[in-house]
């Protein structure tokens, strides 16, 4: 664990933090898009959430088209 998501563990627990699956193989590929910040922050804690569900770390490979469509109607 680096220092930076020490730090994140100890804020982010403050506000219940349910950690999630981590990022597979198939998420290399996103690398060139997604900053190292966040692939690190990904594989610490997965698809995590924050505040009773009220923050969400999504994957972004998890097939959100249909919900994308939805909020862009």
């Amino acid at each position: 664990m680096s220092d930076f998501t020490e730090f994140l563990r100890e804020e982010w627990e403050a506000l219940g933090l349910v950690e999630g699956p981590r990022p597979g193989p198939q998420h290399e590929a996103l690398g060139e898009y997604i900053p190292s910040t966040m692939f690190e922050i990904w594989k610490e804690f997965g698809f995590c959430s924050l505040d009773s569900g009220g923050i969400w770390l999504c994957d972004p490979l998890a097939g959100w088209q249909d919900a994308a469509d939805a909020w862009t109607e």
